[in-house]
């Protein structure tokens, strides 16, 4: 869930569900992931209490009653997920191991999850 202006474009061409996808990058841990689904418009008055805070405030002038605010709402379908070695000196000894000796580096792990 997050919140949008109405008069956004994003918000405009998602008036009916569209797919969508969304990536996660986390380069200090080593973790990436790509997370397709279904991106779509959902003014839900529970999620805007429950994820109102000071800097959504901030784009809303008229609070949480603005005729601007909607909530947009992802909905995940699948997902593919990289998570590196744990470290940068890993990773760079990994490199500088597979340069040397020829053989594939070991620099984490990847997986697909499907969500039902």
């Amino acid at each position: 869930w997050f919140f949008s202006r109405r008069d956004t474009d994003l918000a405009r061409a998602v008036v009916s569900a569209q797919q969508a996808m969304m990536c996660v990058t986390d380069h200090e841990h080593g973790y990436y992931a790509c997370v397709s689904g279904t991106l779509v418009a959902d003014h839900s008055e529970p999620h805007i209490e429950r994820y109102w805070n000071a800097v959504a405030g901030a784009w809303y002038p008229e609070g949480r009653s603005d005729p601007e605010l909607t909530m947009l709402k992802f909905v995940p379908s699948s997902a593919a997920v990289w998570a590196g070695p744990g470290s940068r000196l890993k990773f760079g000894w990994e490199i500088a191991r597979s340069n040397i000796t020829g053989s594939t580096p070991d620099v984490g792990v990847h997986t697909t999850v499907t969500f039902p």
